[in-house]
């Protein structure tokens, strides 16, 4: 069983380390460096490509978490990953999850913890695209993303 729970979503800065070294750090050409800040609402603001359904902005890596703005236009097929906990906070937008076979409307300031190996998919029912802060533990490459046929 899966609960929601809710927080007030009254921040806009997250602030991350200008530098990432030793163990749990992860060099890869695909992630720039980590900035030292971020605002949120400022990258929430930037028009989001007409073609683009769903983008994602990697804020911070290493290989113990990862954190990333996503932003969803329509949907998020049902998928799955193998070894990785997600945790999602939605910022702006409405939508419905469907986690395991449990399905919850969702509003700003929902969050979501998602073990691994379950079954989620999200559709937005607002008039505005869906923005969530969305962090993965381990770290989240992006190979970790199963796809199924559920529907």
């Amino acid at each position: 069983m899966y609960a929601k729970m809710s927080l007030a979503v009254a921040m806009g800065v997250i602030l991350c380390p200008s530098s990432v070294s030793g163990a749990g750090a992860s060099a890869s050409p695909k992630v720039p460096p980590p900035q030292s800040e971020y605002n949120l609402f400022e990258l929430m603001a930037r028009p989001l490509p007409e073609a683009q359904p769903v983008q994602v902005v990697v804020l911070f890596r290493t290989d113990r978490i990862s954190l990333q703005l996503v932003r969803i236009r329509t949907e998020v097929k049902p998928h799955y990953h193998g070894h990785h906990t997600e945790t999602i906070t939605i910022l702006e937008g409405e939508g419905v999850f469907r986690i395991g076979e449990e399905t919850f409307e969702t509003h700003p300031g929902d969050v979501f913890v998602i073990p691994p190996e379950t079954v989620h998919a999200f559709t937005v029912t607002g008039e505005v695209p869906v923005a969530a802060l969305t962090s993965f533990s381990p770290g989240f490459d992006g190979k970790d993303r199963i796809f199924t046929r559920e529907q």
